[in-house]
């Protein structure tokens, strides 16, 4: 209660701001559903039509929400032989059930203080069991998953467990491909050398291990954090959508931010952050460079930014790929950052219809 109202914000305003983004962008006629996910469906169940083509499932990262593929739902349904696109929240996240990821009750809802319940496996189930709960649910059998950063991590992993539903797979921009160098290392040369950088690393590495999150801090901001919310976006996108635009995408993003913690708080148990002068950089504790060959999707694609801050993972990204069973490739997209999907959308366009419609 403290929370929602000390951020004006609540479940019902998370997905009316979902509705008022898409209902903006997006011309594909397109169902809300809230089934074991939130989601956003092509397909009206309510039609009695049968289902002949191609589903589509998007995902969306860390600290984001289905409604930021508002620019490509459009393209994707338009696909010749695509007959369903799905956008889905992660479980924890979006406008999905929020359940407890914390080994006790945080004690101040504002703040982060939060050890984990989960290890990695743990929490890499968490999202990607639940995930096939929603698929069985909506009784689709096989699909192409998309999915993008964290996202991108998930939805391999999915492949992996559940590799009889993903037909394709495209991950965009994801992270954790390679294995990186020990930490330690760095650590005990900066604690020799640079003792104010060695005391610095280890505050973040504090902060991380606690959980605390992007979104801790714009919780604790109330009524300005939609004000920052949107100076972030103006400042990431600039003037790429009018102010109106903005308002609109920053609403959104506003209230999934700020809305109960709960998937965030799995991020420390998949990723850590590793610092060194050679590859500094967030990392799986799981790399997916040693289990990409359990894929068995008949085609994988993974996409980067030409200026993508993960492009650090291009090369593992490459090795792995040559040892799926399927047939891959990764490739660039110029003209992109991390968000490549928004930063290029048209070429991004390219990139998935080779992969869907052939």
């Amino acid at each position: 209660m403290l929370r929602r109202v000390w951020n004006g914000s609540s479940i019902e305003h998370l997905l009316s701001s979902q509705k008022v983004l898409l209902d903006r962008f997006v011309i594909t006629p397109f169902h809300a559903k809230t089934k074991v996910l939130n989601a956003v469906d092509t397909w009206d169940s309510s039609s009695g039509s049968g289902k002949k083509g191609k589903t589509v499932v998007l995902t969306h990262g860390y600290g984001s929400g289905l409604g930021f593929f508002f620019s490509n739902f459009d393209d994707v349904a338009s696909f010749p032989g695509v007959d369903r696109v799905v956008a889905v929240d992660w479980l924890g996240m979006g406008g999905s059930p929020r359940p407890n990821t914390c080994t006790s009750a945080v004690r101040v809802p504002l703040l982060f203080d939060c050890d984990s319940k989960y290890e990695a496996t743990g929490a890499i189930d968490f999202f990607i069991d639940s995930l096939e709960q929603w698929r069985i649910s909506n009784e689709i059998d096989e699909f192409v998953l998309i999915g993008h950063s964290l996202g991108g991590y998930l939805s391999a992993r999915y492949a992996m467990k559940y590799n009889q539903h993903v037909e394709s797979l495209i991950l965009i921009s994801p992270v954790g491909f390679p294995e990186p160098e020990p930490m330690e290392e760095f650590l005990k040369l900066d604690e020799a050398e640079n003792p104010s950088n060695y005391n610095g690393l280890q505050l973040v590495d504090a902060l991380w291990r606690k959980n605390f999150t992007p979104q801790s801090l714009i919780r604790l901001m109330g009524p300005r954090g939609l004000e920052s919310v949107s100076k972030i976006i103006k400042r990431r996108f600039g003037n790429r959508w009018s102010d109106q635009d903005n308002d609109l995408i920053a609403s959104y993003l506003y209230h999934i931010t700020v809305a109960k913690p709960s998937g965030e708080y799995a991020l420390n148990s998949i990723l850590r952050p590793v610092f060194g002068s050679s590859s500094p950089g967030v990392f799986a504790r799981q790399p997916l460079i040693h289990d990409f060959n359990k894929i068995t999707a008949k085609k994988v694609r993974v996409l980067y930014g030409d200026h993508d801050w993960l492009r650090n993972n291009t090369e593992a990204a490459k090795i792995a790929v040559s040892n799926c069973q399927g047939k891959g490739d990764v490739i660039t997209i110029p003209n992109s950052g991390h968000h490549l999907y928004l930063d290029n959308p048209l070429y991004f366009k390219k990139a998935l219809e080779d992969i869907i419609t052939t």
